[in-house]
């Protein structure tokens, strides 16, 4: 036990793709390649506001206070709506030599319509595939994004829609504040610095914004729509839905991830022995698969009679976390 101990590693220590992780495997981003666009975008995002706000301010507030409230407010949801994309893993399905360690099977065993994916060695199921830039599977891959430095996909899709709707009113808005500063100011400089790039990029999200609009009417992925595949395979996907990882990368190798869940469940961490009366005790093992020997029954609950092997733990409420013996008491026996 204590080797095993010693041995044991987290998840995002061992994991096989380009990821990156920080908080000790709570946050996982995409590969160190996409650092330069990612980085662009963040200059935008900084840069653009330390110099856009304090020029435009005074003159946006006496045209009316909305204004650069507004842009105020769509700045920090474009920002908050990025980190959101990139920090949510995206629906990966772990490859089957990290499972093998989580002790979980996801995708493992053959099914119509699922195509083995040689990299991973797991059969991943319809809309799902194999990001080579993050060398990972993807649950209803949309598309790998080096911009928000991370893949588009079954989890995170919700997010990356909404950041592009941020990201288009905050060119209009912003846009609309330029047009007044031009008005009140003779100075354009600043006005062709800010006017210029954000129409050009306005008119790159309109398009890109209203493609992905025709996704959702059509329900494809941008891969499927390029190359013509068919969106069959996963008719319960909603993008509005934010589905479960199939993974914690701060999990521990020796621990799987319903092991994990089970643990948070749990409102104690100290555990007492009590005593149980025989209906308990077959209740909980489960009388389905169990042979009783009721006449057994009245030597089981006298007080005289102790077992050793068997303990049940219970919490603070008294409500049974799990039943533990070193080996079964000889009133039950398992079926074969």
């Amino acid at each position: 036990m204590r080797e095993e101990i010693m041995e044991s590693k987290l998840l995002y220590e061992e994991w096989p793709g380009k990821n990156r992780f920080c908080c000790g495997g709570r946050i996982m981003m995409g590969p160190w390649q996409d650092l330069f666009a990612n980085g662009c975008v963040w200059s935008c995002i900084v840069i653009g506001s330390g110099v856009f706000f304090p020029v435009t301010w005074e003159t946006s507030w006496d045209a009316t206070p909305l204004l650069p409230i507004t842009n105020l407010i769509l700045v920090i949801c474009t920002t908050i709506f990025l980190i959101l994309t990139t920090i949510t893993e995206p629906g990966i399905i772990p490859r089957k030599s990290l499972q093998q360690k989580m002790q979980t099977q996801h995708y493992f065993e053959q099914k119509e319509s699922h195509k083995l994916c040689n990299t991973c060695e797991i059969y991943r199921p319809p809309r799902a595939s194999h990001c080579y830039q993050c060398d990972n599977c993807v649950l209803v891959l949309d598309h790998h994004c080096p911009f928000v430095n991370n893949c588009v996909g079954k989890r995170n899709y919700r997010y990356f829609f909404t950041f592009l709707i941020c990201v288009f009113a905050t060119c209009v808005s912003v846009s609309i504040t330029m047009l007044l500063y031009s008005q009140k100011n003779t100075d354009m400089t600043l006005v062709y610095l800010f006017l210029v790039p954000i129409c050009i990029l306005s008119l790159a999200v309109i398009i890109f914004f209203g493609f992905h609009i025709f996704l959702l009417i059509s329900g494809k992925t941008t891969r499927e729509k390029l190359k013509r595949l068919s969106n069959a395979g996963d008719d319960e996907f909603d993008w509005l839905d934010l589905q479960d990882s199939l993974f914690d990368s701060s999990l521990s190798t020796n621990d799987s991830l319903e092991h994990k869940k089970k643990k948070k469940g749990s409102t104690s961490k100290k555990l007492r022995s009590q005593k149980i009366s025989y209906n308990e005790m077959v209740y909980l093992l489960d009388p389905k698969h169990l042979f009783i020997c009721a006449n057994l029954e009245e030597k089981f609950n006298q007080e005289q009679y102790y077992y050793p092997n068997f303990r049940i733990n219970f919490d603070e409420t008294l409500q049974p976390l799990e039943v533990k013996w070193s080996r079964l008491p000889f009133l039950a026996k398992l079926t074969a």
